[in-house]
């Protein structure tokens, strides 16, 4: 499974990848709602786990 996370706190970020990618999921992470539209726009996920709070374009938009 394909996974993207959107979080801009670097340690909760971490604290989220490193378990699903211990399970063997591939997650790409965005620190922010421009970088999420751009890994959105080029990749296929299974599935997107947005902070609605991320800096510059928020959670709600990049999902829009």
């Amino acid at each position: 499974m394909h996974i993207l996370l959107a979080e801009d706190d670097p340690i909760l970020a971490d604290a989220l990848c490193a378990p699903l990618r211990g399970q063997g999921y591939t997650v790409e992470h965005a620190p922010n709602g421009p970088v999420a539209e751009y890994l959105l726009g080029r990749e296929s996920f299974d599935l997107s786990v947005l902070d609605l709070g991320l800096p510059m374009v928020d959670g709600l938009d990049v999902l829009r």
